[in-house]
């Protein structure tokens, strides 16, 4: 009997493959932007700033290894076609440089829009289109990602080699920027630019959910304050404003909106803590949740919500509709989508602030 013919099946990822390291960097690194990006937009404080300089830095790294992989892939198309999609490469490098240039011409002070939507919010929806791509492709073209094929020291040393690259990169264009005065010296730590700072209803009026209920009669409005209350209270309008009910205090804050723009003005209303210790929170109290007229609602820390300021006026001028009149919610150290306009009510609640979606999804 013949023998079998040898099978080279387990020999298949372990024949050199040139490059391979690319793919699995490009899929590390991106994974890193989209991490990076999410939490850093989430986040509107200040120790988690690095999480933008991180982004940054893994975005110079991943233009470092594009520009050296976009050259093979163009080189590749020379050999015969094979059973992979021969221009898949070229597709993700188009994709990922145009998602990387949004974001960059964003930060250095480029505001233009498209269609009625800002570079910022193209490159984020691009980049959250790409990373399904890149994992395919670096499913595709390595060994399935198996440790032995795509984790060795060079790969790594390599991936590191990129990432100080970037480092680099981004070190010298913010000092660029710095020493020039650019727009890009003068964005907040979340990597928003100011908008009509102390100019009262003048600052930009976007929503998350491009909410825009008709107008509330604020003679007919009332906030409900409900849940884990001993006293619930049903509160007009003029019990909130000067000569009411509660102390009517002044604040000045900043409006950071994940559109790329931060606002700081001068908020006038009173405080959520005076409220609820007149509805009498109970003590297993852990969140408090604002909602809006439209549904919309975001629930935060017992403790930090106390804090927070539910406002009639900006800049001394009544707020107006479109920036949530007659109430809205002052929330400082969170990005705006926090920042509940048109609010009817408050429930304090025995369950944790963490017990919903990271971005409001409704």
């Amino acid at each position: 009997m013949a023998p079998n013919p040898p099978s080279y099946r387990h020999l298949a990822y372990k024949q050199p493959v040139r490059h391979r390291w690319a793919n699995t960097s490009l899929l590390l690194l991106v994974l890193a932007e989209v991490a990076t990006g999410l939490f850093g937009m989430a986040s509107g404080a200040s120790n988690r700033a690095f999480l933008n300089d991180l982004h940054a830095i893994f975005s110079f790294g991943i233009v470092a290894i594009l520009g050296w992989k976009t050259a093979l892939a163009i080189r590749s198309l020379k050999r015969p076609a094979g059973k992979r999609p021969r221009y898949l490469s070229l597709i993700l490098a188009a994709l990922l440089l145009a998602t990387l240039g949004l974001g960059f011409w964003w930060s250095n002070g480029v505001f233009a829009a498209i269609s009625g939507t800002s570079l910022l919010n193209i490159h984020i929806w691009l980049g959250l289109a790409t990373a399904p791509i890149i994992v395919y492709h670096s499913w595709a073209y390595t060994a399935r990602f198996r440790i032995g094929y795509s984790a060795d020291r060079r790969a790594a040393l390599r991936l590191m080699t990129a990432l100080a690259a970037g480092a680099a990169a981004w070190g010298i264009t913010e000092g660029i920027g710095n020493a020039l005065d650019t727009p890009a010296s003068r964005r907040r730590f979340t990597g928003s630019h100011e908008r009509a700072s102390f100019k009262g209803n003048a600052f930009p009026t976007t929503s998350w959910l491009n909410d825009d209920p008709d107008h509330i009669d604020p003679d007919r409005w009332e906030l409900q304050v409900a849940g884990q209350v001993s006293t619930p209270l049903m509160l007009s309008l003029a019990e909130l404003r000067e000569g009411g009910r509660f102390e009517v205090v002044e604040a000045t804050e900043t409006l950071d909106c994940t559109g790329g723009w931060f606002s700081t003005q001068i908020w006038t209303g009173v405080r959520v803590g005076d409220i609820l210790d007149a509805a009498g929170v109970e003590p297993d109290t852990r969140s408090i949740s604002f909602v809006s007229r439209t549904g919309f609602s975001r629930r935060m820390p017992y403790n930090d919500a106390r804090d927070y300021l539910l406002a009639t006026h900006v800049g001394h001028e009544p707020i107006s509709h479109r920036h949530g009149a007659p109430l809205r919610l002052v929330a400082p150290g969170r990005r705006g989508f926090d920042w509940v306009k048109w609010l009817t009510a408050i429930n304090a609640n025995s369950s944790p602030h963490w017990l919903q979606w990271p971005f409001p999804v409704e």
